[in-house]
């Protein structure tokens, strides 16, 4: 394994440009001021996984020679990280997660994978409105997530989609209108899970992968839980639009997750977090510097569930904040889940 980790210095990995294959894992994590990967760095095959954690890398585009990963890719928190190129090789992967990359606006370059064996997780990257680069992805083998995207408004990209062995989860896309690039989707082995997409005002009936009615042609999920996403609490679209039954509404989440929304705002906005168990809650905003300008929980005890904290734009000192670019970072025991704000005029 190659494993770069916890180095708060670390800048650079130039040292590294002669190194061709790594036999088990490469880990990159946890290297807040990293942020230059060999310009050409000649590695063709990494035979497990490839981790690319809380850096400030711009590009990836010195892996261009890489052609296979033997295990999962994810990419997670790297703030400054605008494109995927230097993936274009890729064609399959045991695990794909691409999460929380502010900068990131898109995946053009995985244009060339065709299968997941695993699962596909696109989350909080609020820059990323084009998923084109999934024009070639045919298979997933366990979950779709796409979630807390603000900027998507289509699916686009998922033309070529198939088959999803596991469950479909399209969440918090606060923009999105258009789902029919699912036209091609012919078999799921899960659940359909549409929520939170506040403009999204239509969604069953655009193709039969969308109702669970049994009719020939129609592609029946699990469960079909399709509701709040507009101005109505359930769509009255098609047979597929039910209310989310009891154990759906009050079963506990599975993950650590935090959304604002509206973002953009003025100057009204809401932290949405979620706690798949009970714990001591910190949530603070920065600005641009760094600097803490308003705490809204400071070592609060929050159970289990669903939770949300208002912020105003106004600082901890009373005065409101200018408008620009802030950061919100709760801290939920050992993890830590950060985010872009943007308060306008």
């Amino acid at each position: 394994d190659l494993i770069v980790k916890g180095n708060a210095v670390l800048g650079s990995l130039s040292g590294l440009a002669g190194l061709t294959v790594v036999h088990g894992d490469v880990v990159i994590d946890n290297n807040p001021v990293l942020g230059q990967l060999p310009a050409v760095w000649p590695l063709t095959s990494i035979g497990g996984d490839f981790e690319l954690n809380d850096t400030v890398v711009t590009t990836l585009g010195g892996l261009s020679s890489l052609a296979s990963i033997g295990g999962k890719l994810v990419l997670r928190e790297n703030a400054a990280l605008v494109n995927l190129d230097g993936l274009e090789g890729l064609m399959s992967l045991t695990r794909l997660e691409i999460f929380g990359n502010e900068a990131l606006v898109n995946v053009d370059a995985l244009s060339s994978l065709t299968s997941v064996v695993g699962e596909v997780k696109v989350e909080y990257n609020n820059s990323l409105s084009d998923l084109t680069g999934f024009s070639a992805l045919t298979s997933v083998g366990t979950n779709l997530r796409i979630e807390t995207m603000n900027p998507l408004v289509t699916l686009d990209g998922f033309d070529a989609l198939q088959t999803i062995g596991g469950n479909l989860t399209l969440s918090a896309c606060y923009q999105l209108t258009d789902i029919s690039a699912l036209s091609s989707l012919m078999s799921s082995g899960g659940d359909l899970h549409i929520y939170l997409n506040d403009v999204l005002s239509a969604c069953c009936g655009v193709h039969p992968v969308l109702n669970n009615n049994g009719v020939a042609g129609s592609i029946t999920f699990a469960l079909n839980w399709i509701g709040c996403n507009s101005a109505q609490e359930v769509l009255n679209a098609g047979p597929c639009a039910i209310d989310p039954p009891v154990d759906a509404t009050e079963s506990l989440p599975r993950s650590f997750r935090v959304f604002a929304h509206p973002n953009p705002f003025n100057p009204n906005t809401t932290l949405f977090f979620e706690l798949p168990h009970s714990g001591t809650v910190n949530l603070k905003i920065y600005d641009v510097a760094g600097r803490a300008v308003r705490g809204l929980a400071i070592d609060v005890f929050y159970e289990a569930g669903r939770h949300e904290l208002a912020w105003n734009g106004v600082g901890d000192t009373g005065v409101a904040m200018p408008s620009g670019i802030f950061y919100y970072k709760l801290q939920f025991g050992n993890e830590r889940r950060t985010g872009k704000l943007i308060l306008v005029e």
